[in-house]
């Protein structure tokens, strides 16, 4: 079987063979019409071309620039967020010095408090109660001091005047220790 395809390739058997200038009633200026027509679109496909280039060097540049005053923002952040750290630094530094100076203070309270119990006559010491912070300490040990130092109530004991007057040492104790007690709930109902 021989025929007009003999010799192509399959591929190029379903095509038809290409029309030269001239045949087909074709002339040149339809040619160059064509080739006219061609050029437009591919002028117009380089022109958009060009026109999307633009476009995207335009986004990028703007994306650029909106990348950088976020990176310029953080870093503005970064630098207010390094003053504060600088200031909460310095406010720790203070906070641990006066943190030190209080504890030295108490320390020196709880040893001079340690010092006016022991100054304390005996039966008065049983008034300060173990176990208070030093500050407390001291406010309880000035009250007592304040009851040693005040004059004893008189009190009537089956006829005879409390007041110190006609007591042996050990009764003025007693009552010593009576009147502080009687003062102190007083107080302490007021």
């Amino acid at each position: 079987m021989t025929d007009a395809t003999e010799g192509v390739a399959p591929a190029d058997a379903d095509r038809p063979p290409a029309n030269l200038p001239g045949q087909n009633g074709e002339s040149d200026t339809d040619e160059k019409d064509k080739f006219r027509g061609m050029r437009k679109q591919v002028d117009s496909a380089v022109a958009e071309k060009v026109e999307l280039q633009e476009r995207l060097a335009a986004f990028e540049a703007a994306a650029k620039e909106a990348d950088d005053e976020r990176l310029a923002e953080q870093g503005k952040w970064q630098e207010l967020a390094e003053q504060r750290q600088t200031l909460l630094d310095e406010l720790q530094g203070k906070y641990d010095t006066l943190k030190k100076g209080v504890e030295h203070r108490l320390r020196d309270v709880a040893k001079l408090n340690k010092d006016e119990i022991g100054s304390l006559p005996e039966e008065f010491q049983a008034l300060i109660p173990p176990g208070l912070d030093p500050d407390a300490t001291a406010a309880q040990i000035l009250r007592v001091k304040s009851l040693i130092d005040s004059e004893p109530t008189v009190q009537v004991h089956g006829g005879a005047p409390r007041g110190g007057q006609n007591l042996s040492p050990e009764d003025q104790g007693e009552q010593r220790h009576n009147d502080l007690f009687a003062r102190m709930q007083k107080r302490a109902k007021r």
